[in-house]
């Protein structure tokens, strides 16, 4: 019988986060920069300029206001056998967000050149909820059946907003300069509810054995950030570099909670505590730290072709405290009042999220081909790897290795008089296989001195697709 209760307190184990939200290059920005993966960093020309290469803003040669959205967005994964031999993990969501809101100043009889923009950097959410009972005789010493209950629902949510203003500074015609400044908004949510029980469904043998939790976590950080530019150009070459430097906290906030309920399982297992295990704060030390990153590229004019080739280098970051309460409130509830049963916790231990990310280096590609005079079709690739680094070993997890992501864009831009439309797909596609389950809702079979814990892999595919939708007005 302990050997049971063991089992049912250990087989669900989950990563409390499932998302795209360990990626640097997700998101693309302005339309004609996303149909070619962002890949135009050595010749962007338009507002977008103030992310890819501020330098580009110098290249502007009239003031354009931007509309940019992700019209239509379909976020979905599958995981085969993520929480045991036959429990598949699913998520889909339907996204709706601007891209990019921007507008445009250039000077006449001035070598400067501005842009104001609003964008969403990052925008993610994902869901996972599981009902299963399963009907078995678990207790060999008791006849008739038992049914085991799981109850498993995970949502999490990622926003990630910029607002801000980026400068060009043409020297010539063939050297450019940009700074672009912005106020980062970043706000992150985790929330979980698990819930096992085991129940005799024949007779009365036992009273019904039950543990229950949950965790809710939020985290909002505000934040400066400073990107500087080059482009150089050559006849039909064209260069561009870029360094993006780590953002600087201005103020941060947060606030967490954790429960966990216990029933009936002391009287079969005394070194389990029955009760409630109880933490909330309000209050929360907050941060989330961007990397140091450099990026180049180079483009190519030949006819009607222009090919666009940059990658970017992210620094890795070492394993630093997310969010960690600064007054936590903790209860130790049990129904045993004997000294020897009750837990001991350290203020806050519950609610401490860190995480960490290795080295990244992306690539991109693309190809703008001019068909007509004023239509031009947009082709792009893009890879997208996940930069989280390492198992997070705290109760709250920000950040999770899942899969990497690779990027197919293409589009159509057309122009008429003063008036630029925009229409295409940004997809993106991972895959991993022999991933660590995340659990498991099935009762294994048990061997001595094991505990239950997940064993076995999985296979992780996802899939992310936005269509995108741009219109630019000249002056």
């Amino acid at each position: 019988m302990r050997k049971l209760v063991i089992i049912i307190l250990s087989t669900l184990i989950p990563a409390l986060l499932i998302a795209q939200n360990s990626h640097y290059w997700s998101q693309g920005f302005g339309a004609r920069g996303t149909f070619v993966s962002g890949a135009n960093l050595g010749l962007v020309n338009d507002n977008s300029a103030i992310y890819y290469n501020p330098a580009g803003i110098g290249n502007l040669v009239s003031s354009e206001v931007s509309i940019n959205a992700n019209v239509y967005g379909l976020s979905a994964f599958h995981i085969s056998d993520g929480l045991g031999d036959g429990k598949d993990m699913n998520s889909i969501r339907a996204l709706l967000f601007p891209q990019l809101l921007s507008g445009s100043l250039e000077l006449a009889n001035s070598k400067f050149s501005f842009v104001g923009a609003y964008l969403s950097r990052h925008y993610s959410k994902s869901r996972i909820a599981l009902f299963d009972t399963q009907i078995d005789n678990y207790i060999e010493e008791y006849e008739g059946s038992e049914a085991y209950n799981v109850n498993f629902d995970i949502e999490n949510s990622l926003n990630e907003q910029w607002g801000g203003l980026g400068i060009g500074y043409a020297i010539s015609d063939k050297l450019q300069l940009g700074l672009s400044t912005f106020i980062t908004y970043r706000n992150q949510k985790s929330q979980s509810t698990l819930s096992r029980t085991l129940i005799d469904s024949d007779t009365i043998y036992f009273e019904p054995l039950a543990i229950s939790s949950t965790q809710r976590t939020v985290i909002d950080v505000v934040s400066l950030l400073f990107k500087l530019g080059v482009q150089y150009h050559n006849g039909p070459w064209h260069f561009g570099g870029t360094l993006t430097l780590p953002k600087m906290k201005l103020f941060a906030f947060g606030n967490g909670r954790f429960e966990e309920t216990t029933i009936n399982i002391l009287d079969i297992f005394p070194q389990r505590l029955d009760g409630i295990a109880y933490e909330q704060s309000s209050k929360y030390r907050t941060n989330y730290k961007s990397p140091l990153s450099i990026a180049g590229g180079v483009s190519y004019e030949k006819g009607k072709n222009t090919w666009h080739l940059s990658a970017e280098f992210f620094a890795p970051i070492d394993q630093y405290v997310v969010a960690i309460p600064k007054d936590p409130y903790t209860v130790i509830s049990p129904n045993e009042k004997r000294e020897e049963y009750r837990t001991t916790l350290d203020k806050g231990s519950l609610l401490v999220a860190e995480t960490s990310a290795r080295a990244v280096l992306n690539v991109a590609i693309g190809l703008d081909r001019k068909f007509k005079e004023n239509t031009t079709a947009h082709f792009g690739f893009r890879t997208d790897y996940n930069y989280f680094n390492g198992v997070n070993e705290n109760n709250v997890e920000f950040d999770r290795d899942l899969w990497d992501l690779y990027h197919f864009t293409f589009g159509l831009s057309t122009q008429r008089d003063k008036l630029i439309a925009s229409v295409g797909i940004d997809n993106a596609v991972g895959f991993r296989s022999n991933l660590p389950r995340f659990g498991n809702t099935n009762l294994p079979s048990f061997n001595e001195g094991g505990f239950g814990n997940p064993t076995g892999t999985s296979t992780a595919i996802t899939y992310v697709g936005m269509l995108v939708i741009g219109i630019t007005k000249l002056f």
